[in-house]
């Protein structure tokens, strides 16, 4: 098995949207550039907050995400994620109650 690594710092929420889109673009084409068999792993820091809402994203979104509803950061990461069947990993277990 072959795992392919990508670290990123995406912008933060109040970012201009041209420097988000910027930033999305060029992580899909760090991605599209991976070897298309092997195991994708996406780690960082996407100032994101991803609701709890699964409804449509089952495959992305695990069933123990702190937010009630998602921010713009967190909205992008979904989709990025849908797009590349990838998970988002902070969703799928559950959080101490001090990081609640």
């Amino acid at each position: 098995i072959n795992i392919s690594v990508v670290v990123a710092y995406a912008p933060i929420n109040g970012a201009d949207d041209s420097e988000k889109d910027k930033f999305y673009r060029t992580l899909a084409d760090t991605f599209d550039e991976l070897p298309r068999h092997d195991l994708k792993l996406l780690l960082g820091d996407f100032n994101a907050k991803v609701t709890s809402d699964r409804y449509g994203c089952e495959v992305v979104i695990g069933g123990e995400s702190l937010h009630s509803s998602s921010n713009d950061n967190g909205t992008r990461l979904v989709d990025f994620c849908a797009a590349n069947q990838l998970v988002i990993g902070g969703t799928l277990f559950q959080h101490r109650d001090i990081h609640k």
